[in-house]
């Protein structure tokens, strides 16, 4: 394969230069590809049908890579939560195979500069072995939010100090926090965080009021969202399973899942009005259990794997879309590396005596 084999349950984050795809799950696999491994313990084959890999995907040359790395991989590979902060990658928990009784409450983070994996020594109120959670970094703190231990589901909130690596609960489950869910999204804005969908095994939760927690007294309460008043629907349909991508204010969800049908569908939140909008755009195919980020500008969103229908076919389907106009040093950027593949592979010192900035000949690998 020249990129990731069709799964399920993986993560992605992207930096400007790369998107990087961790872990997942596809039962169907068919191994052919082990004998290429030379790290036994670490090939498709000792982990199947679980995905002990890490892609990295660069923008420029429009090519993966598997990267060989160092330190302790996690093994927990489907339905974890990856966030991106600065050049580590936090992966926290997820689950092995049988799902939820080879669960995991780890943190890792992986070191993108370096390519070596960390297991982080962690002390306090852990949260339980989870998967199917989020979490979101603010300020020196790591908040996680709800998940399953495949057969009961969770509302709390959990936070970890980076400084001192020191759990505790800070919002048990009570009358006023929303319901136990997972494979919902979250995000932060503004000192508070929003919670979008999710679910358990027979029900889904629905967009128009949205549960927010107060990151300042620790306190949920619940903000009504306006509909799109161009759509029949208004609000984004109940579902889990989707993805969820944000910068700043603009709030972007997709596909997803609400026992019945699969979504082909992208909704636009502003978090300033708490106004949705309906995309025209769609992805190509109903996609779940996906995963989607976003470049740190903000402008494209990319769309890797996850099932097709409600056959669970797999894919490895890779989409990307604009969703703002980038700026015009962007947009020539874009040009020149689409349109010039041989100058893409000179030598850094080549590029940079034709003139292109340094940090877009970093972006190059």
């Amino acid at each position: 394969h020249e990129g990731p084999c069709a799964r399920s349950g993986h993560r992605v984050v992207c930096t400007a230069s790369d998107l990087f795809c961790y872990g997942g799950y596809n039962p169907d696999y068919e191994n052919t590809e082990a004998d290429e491994y030379e790290d036994e313990e670490d090939t498709v084959a000792a982990t199947y049908p679980l995905f002990r890999e890490l892609w990295r995907y660069n923008f420029a040359s429009r090519k993966w890579t598997r990267l060989t790395t160092r330190g302790s991989m996690p093994s927990e590979l489907a339905s974890h939560s990856a966030t991106l902060l600065g050049n580590n990658m936090f992966v926290l928990g997820g689950s092995g195979i049988p799902f939820g009784y080879t669960a995991s409450q780890e943190l890792h983070i992986y070191n993108l500069r370096t390519n070596t994996w960390q297991k982080l020594a962690c002390r306090g109120e852990k949260p339980p072995r989870l998967y199917g959670h989020t979490v979101n970094i603010i300020d020196k703190y790591l908040y996680r939010f709800g998940g399953t231990t495949g057969w009961e589901y969770n509302g709390q909130v959990h936070r970890l100090d980076l400084q001192t690596h020191e759990w505790s609960l800070i919002a048990k489950e009570d009358n006023k926090s929303p319901g136990k869910r997972y494979r919902h999204e979250s995000v932060c804005y503004k000192n508070e965080m929003y919670i979008f969908g999710g679910g358990q095994s027979d029900c889904v939760y629905d967009f128009e009021k949205l549960p927010v927690f107060h990151l300042d007294d620790f306190s949920w309460r619940y903000c009504r969202t306006k509909g799109d008043a161009s759509v029949q629907t208004g609000f984004p349909p109940a579902r889990r399973c989707h993805s969820c991508v944000s910068h700043k204010k603009d709030v972007f969800i997709s596909g997803g899942y609400n026992g019945r049908d699969v979504f082909d569908d992208i909704w636009h939140l502003n978090l300033d009005l708490m106004q949705w909008m309906c995309l025209s755009a769609k992805i190509p195919k109903p996609t779940y259990f996906h995963a989607a980020a976003l470049t740190p500008g903000g402008d494209r969103m990319f769309i890797f794997g996850g099932l097709h229908g409600i056959n669970d076919q797999r894919t490895a389907d890779f989409y990307e879309i604009w969703l703002k106009v980038p700026s015009l040093r962007e947009m020539t950027w874009q040009y020149f590396s689409t349109n010039c593949p041989k100058l893409i592979c000179s030598e850094p010192n080549q590029l940079l005596h034709l003139g292109i900035p340094a940090d877009l000949v970093h972006r190059i690998s």
